[in-house]
């Protein structure tokens, strides 16, 4: 038996019939095989990215013809760029009675993207955009603290249909985890 079978008879589903924990278990292996090309992609742009950070020049004269630092100094500077131009929600009425409206969700959008920490993650996510052509945040309810966490979610971490332009459209999407079995099994009897 592999290790997803196995994590599926720990992980809280709820009630879930078998035959959707079933289909779950072949599309997460089929969106795992659409993306193994992206996974090296990524690795490989990391690899380059930590070589140009780290300055090993003797590993980049191997890798490129140009061993100038111009991709660093690039990605860098658009990444300080962005920093400095951080979103503010700004949420317009739908309908003439609704400023009122409007602009308190404003605010409070806004404190909680303060709340979260949502600046940092927004520069990392930032600079991923410029190595890695994406990045990906995820907006969960804390059912703890009653309040929005707001979470920098590492691209290799989310399995979704690969063929589509709108996760939106997708029939399934996965966000993954490395977890010891013990704890799964004290978490989830």
């Amino acid at each position: 038996m592999d290790s997803i079978s196995e994590a599926m008879k720990y992980s809280y589903v709820g009630n879930v019939s078998d035959q959707l924990k079933s289909d779950a278990l072949i599309e997460y292996k089929k969106y795992a095989a659409d993306k193994e090309a992206i996974v090296r992609r990524i690795r490989d742009n990391e690899m380059y990215w930590r070589d140009l950070y780290e300055n090993d020049v003797k590993n980049l004269k191997e890798k490129m013809k140009c061993n100038t630092s111009f991709i660093f100094s690039a990605i860098e500077n658009a990444s300080a760029i962005s920093a400095e131009n951080y979103p503010i929600a700004n949420l317009i009425e739908r309908e003439p009675d609704g400023e009122e409206t409007a602009n308190v969700l404003s605010k409070l959008i806004c404190a909680e993207m303060d709340s979260s920490g949502f600046k940092d993650k927004y520069k990392n996510a930032t600079r991923n955009k410029l190595k890695y052509g994406t990045a990906v945040y995820g907006v969960f309810y804390n059912d703890r603290t009653g309040s929005v966490d707001i979470k920098e979610i590492d691209i290799l971490d989310i399995f979704v249909d690969m063929n589509i332009s709108d996760i939106q459209d997708s029939r399934f999407l996965f966000i993954v985890n490395a977890v010891d079995n013990e704890l799964l099994k004290q978490q989830f009897p």
